[in-house]
C-alpha cells in the first residue's frame, strides 16, 4: 500500500482527482481489516480514531469528498455495533465497510446478524472488501499462496464465496431492503453464472454431511446487489442463477490505480431465487 500515494498523500490524491474535473470520492480506510492486526481494545481505538479522521476531512474538504464510509472493529461484535452507530448518528457515515470474513469467521455466523439487521434498518449500504492474504494457501503442501494467486484469483473467488453464503444463508429474505456493494465486479459470479445454474440446480447432490433440499425452495430472493469494479471492462452480464440485471450503466466515475484513473463500472443487479420444479420462470 505504501507504494500507492494516493492512498496516504492527500496532495497527490488531489492532483490525480484534479485531471477529472468535477470528480469526488466516498472513501474509507484501506486494507488490511482491522480485525486482522489488532486486538480487540485496540481495534475499537483505531476504528474511532480512523472514523474522526475521515469525518474531519470530509468537514474540511467537502467539495473533494462528500462522505465517507466508517471502519468497524468486527472482531468484537458489541464495539462494532456501538462504533458504527456513533459513526452513523454523530459523525455522519454513510455507509460501513466489511471484509469477506472476520478471522477465518463467515460473515454469515448468527453473531453477525445484529450488524445486517442495523444497516437494513438504517437503510444505508454495506460495502463488501475481499480480506484473504497470501496466509491462504492455494496447496495444503504449502505454507502459503505463491505468485500472488491469493489476490488474482483469490479474492474474486472469496468475494463470490461470502456474498454467495450470505444469499443462501437467507439474509436478504430476512432484511429485504439490506444494501451491499461489492467490490471488483462481484467476483466470479457475474462471469460464472451458467455453471453457477447449472450447480444450484443440483444443490446438495454432491454432498453428504449436511442436507441442503430445503434451502433454495425456502428463499424468496428479491434484493438488491450492487457490483463495482476498478478495472476496464466493456461489459457487464449478472443474469441467470438468480442474478438478473436490474440495471448496467457505466458512470462517469473513475478510480485511481498505480497514479491512474480508469473508467468504473457499476452493475445493479437482483437476486432472484431460480425457478423451482413445477414452477414457472421468472
Amino acid at each position: 500500500m505504501a507504494s500507492i500515494r494516493e492512498l496516504h498523500d492527500l496532495e497527490a490524491r488531489f492532483r490525480a482527482m484534479d485531471a477529472f474535473g468535477d470528480y469526488r470520492q466516498i472513501f474509507s480506510i484501506p486494507n488490511p481489516p482491522l480485525e486482522t492486526v489488532t486486538t480487540p481494545a485496540q481495534g475499537r481505538d483505531l476504528a474511532r480514531i480512523a472514523n474522526d479522521s475521515m469525518a474531519d476531512m470530509v468537514r474540511r474538504h467537502p467539495s473533494r469528498f462528500p462522505a465517507f464510509i466508517a471502519a468497524l472493529p468486527l472482531h468484537d461484535v458489541d464495539s462494532a455495533m456501538e462504533e458504527m452507530n456513533r459513526a452513523i448518528q454523530t459523525l455522519g457515515a454513510r455507509g460501513i465497510q466489511i471484509f469477506t470474513h472476520v478471522n477465518g469467521h463467515p460473515l454469515d455466523e448468527p453473531q453477525f446478524e445484529p450488524l445486517f439487521a442495523a444497516m437494513a434498518a438504517y437503510d444505508l449500504p454495506i460495502w463488501l472488501h475481499p480480506a484473504r492474504t497470501a496466509a491462504m494457501t492455494d496447496y495444503s503442501g504449502e505454507k502459503q499462496s505463491r505468485f500472488e494467486m491469493w489476490w488474482c484469483y483469490g479474492w474474486p473467488y472469496e468475494t463470490s464465496v461470502a456474498m454467495s453464503r450470505l444469499v443462501l444463508s437467507g439474509i436478504f429474505d430476512r432484511h429485504p431492503k439490506i444494501k451491499i456493494i461489492t467490490h471488483h465486479l462481484g467476483g466470479m459470479i457475474p462471469y460464472f453464472d451458467k455453471r453457477i445454474e447449472e450447480g444450484m440446480a443440483v444443490l446438495g447432490t454432491r454432498t453428504q454431511t449436511e442436507d441442503y433440499s430445503g434451502i433454495l425452495p425456502s428463499l424468496n430472493g428479491r434484493s438488491s446487489i450492487t457490483f463495482t469494479c476498478s478495472t476496464p471492462i466493456r461489459r457487464c452480464l449478472a443474469r441467470r442463477a438468480g442474478w438478473r440485471a436490474a440495471r448496467f450503466f457505466w458512470r462517469g466515475q473513475r478510480c485511481l490505480r498505480n497514479g491512474r484513473a480508469v473508467r468504473a463500472c457499476c452493475c445493479h443487479a437482483r437476486w432472484r431465487r431460480p425457478p423451482q420444479p413445477g414452477e414457472g420462470a421468472a
